[in-house]
């Protein structure tokens, strides 16, 4: 596992790591709980667990309801429809 920046003591805010609109992001799908885990410098990415198992598209709609509710912006997945990986766009 790569070394993530542990956000234990303070809440984790996603708009400081928007770039240019976008958002990457790891999921961790069918987890205990919708958390944001922590932010990997090595892959640039905010880790994600989600809730919902990935399945039907519902692992990704779940992250893309919480990352809209935690941003206060229209969320819609660019890239890695089928992966853990995805690029977000945020507008």
């Amino acid at each position: 596992m790569r070394k993530m920046r542990s956000h234990v003591a303070r809440e984790i805010s996603l708009n400081e790591y928007v770039k240019n609109g976008q958002l990457h992001v790891i999921i961790k799908a069918g987890a205990a709980k919708t958390e944001i885990l922590g932010y990997d410098h090595e892959r640039e990415a905010v880790h994600i667990s989600i809730a919902a198992p990935a399945k039907d598209n519902k692992a990704n709609l779940a992250l893309v309801k919480f990352v809209a509710k935690h941003t206060k912006k229209k969320v819609r997945i660019l890239r890695g429809h089928r992966s853990r990986e995805k690029i977000l766009e945020l507008t």
